[in-house]
């Protein structure tokens, strides 16, 4: 059963199943410890993350407990590289804003055996699409990797109604750079 990672920015209001019971007791290693080993089936695969640490109810307000003072960014990175590098398939969901994602995109493209997807948030505009184009075209070098067994079992592909791999080389080949438009 393969390991998906989810790429994408924090939702609001996010469902509790994705949420760490995490305290500001906690070391950093105790919450790594968490994160690395959470995961939970879903359907046909294992959803392996993104887990969330904190999650906001509105732009720039978090819920309580505050995390523990010893944690860093790069504890944070450190999470995610790991369950990053032990996935199968990592999906990437993107907007304007999604600086992170983009970036994990972009190393999970160059570990060399994973199958990585991109999908824009269903909110999108057509222009911001337009802008995001480099990152579907990272996602491309990996397509020896992709299978049509991934997009029907990942449902965020059925929002833009793709259902092979024939349709998502259709869907990143109809995202052009505004440079490139005529």
């Amino acid at each position: 059963m393969k390991k998906i990672y989810f790429a994408k920015r924090i939702p609001k209001n996010s469902e509790d199943k994705f949420i760490l019971d995490i305290n500001e007791s906690m070391s950093p290693d105790e919450i790594y410890s968490l994160y690395v080993k959470k995961q939970m089936l879903h359907g046909s695969y294992i959803y392996n993350g993104h887990w969330i640490l904190r999650p906001p109810t509105s732009e720039n307000r978090f819920l309580s407990p505050r995390l523990p003072g010893g944690l860093t960014p790069f504890h944070v990175w450190q999470m995610v590289k790991k369950k990053m590098d032990e996935s199968d398939v990592v999906v990437g969901t993107v907007n304007p804003k999604s600086y992170g994602t983009i970036a994990e995109v972009g190393y999970a493209c160059n570990c060399g055996n994973t199958a990585v997807y991109v999908l824009p948030e269903n909110t999108v505009s057509n222009e911001d699409l337009s802008d995001l184009w480099f990152v579907f075209q990272m996602a491309l070098s990996t397509r020896s990797f992709w299978s049509d067994t991934d997009i029907e079992s990942i449902g965020d592909f059925s929002f833009f109604n793709i259902t092979s791999i024939s349709d998502y080389l259709l869907f990143i080949e109809n995202i052009i750079p505004a440079f490139m438009k005529k």
